[in-house]
């Protein structure tokens, strides 16, 4: 969530069994490393993909599902708005064999943080954070909650994905077509984000307080030049790169809409 970059990405047709995102997502077990955060809204709050974390040493901040019970009877009472709770296994799932069903624990602990968060122009809100990270003084309830709010920067950066780089809808209907297509346009777009740490490196500035659609046309412009000036004359292009991170650090206007914007859906 810092730097935007993309570290996988997992595809699947259209329709039809194997389409949904949680499946899309264990498949994306690999790309997880031991000690690695991963941040989901409610929809992955289940006890399998918590489980699958557990299993490689993944801590996991998710949002409560709303079918589950976020003031359990018999829970551990932390702090008026703190508790532990411990989930029981459920039942074996028609796509998992037995022998996948009796690795996974029979149950795991959970802490369950009460957030508050107001909308604009509306009252305040209340939801519960889940979290396999039990330790309520090395992890407080105002830094899950920042991660959390962190998830919102994620939303933007698959609207310029979409929107400014045009990935919204695919040219190509052959399969194959269609995932090199799409691989070249996440490509382009890592290479963006990378221009974007360098420039905020070079004039002490974050990343995330550059502005990508600026970052995008201004790389597409000098990538344009030097292909038409070519690599005969390479002072040229290392002068069009230098100027590029010139301008997009010292840009005066530039603000993290995207923080501020997920900053106003949360309140302390």
């Amino acid at each position: 969530m810092v730097t935007g970059l993309l570290i996988d990405l997992a595809t699947a047709p259209y329709s039809r069994k194997g389409s949904g995102e949680t499946t899309l997502l264990r498949q994306l077990k690999g790309s997880l490393r031991k000690g690695d955060l991963l941040v989901a809204d409610s929809y992955y709050c289940t006890y399998w993909l918590i489980a699958m974390c557990k299993e490689i040493g993944v801590e996991v901040v998710m949002k409560n599902h709303h079918k589950r019970e976020s003031h359990p009877i018999g829970a551990k009472q932390l702090s008026k708005s703190e508790r532990i709770t411990s989930w029981v296994r459920p039942p074996r799932p028609n796509w998992m064999t037995k022998k996948e069903y009796n690795k996974v624990p029979e149950s795991i602990s959970i802490r369950l943080c009460d957030q508050k968060i107001r909308e604009a122009g509306s009252r305040y809100q209340s939801f519960t954070m889940a979290t396999t990270m039990l330790d309520i003084e090395e992890h407080p309830a105002h830094w899950i909650r920042g991660l959390y709010r962190g998830r919102w920067l994620v939303e933007k950066d698959i609207q310029w994905i979409k929107c400014t780089m045009g990935l919204e809808h695919l040219r190509n209907q052959n399969p194959e077509r269609i995932e090199r297509e799409l691989w070249a346009g996440l490509m382009t777009y890592n290479l963006v984000r990378v221009k974007m740490l360098q420039a905020g490196l070079t004039h002490t500035r974050e990343a995330r307080s550059l502005s990508f659609t600026e970052t995008y046309q201004l790389l597409s412009t000098n990538w344009l030049l030097c292909a038409c000036v070519g690599l005969s004359k390479p002072m040229k292009q290392a002068s069009l790169l230098q100027s590029v991170c010139a301008v997009i650090g010292n840009r005066q206007d530039a603000s993290s809409r995207a923080k501020t914007s997920a900053a106003r859906r949360f309140s302390s």
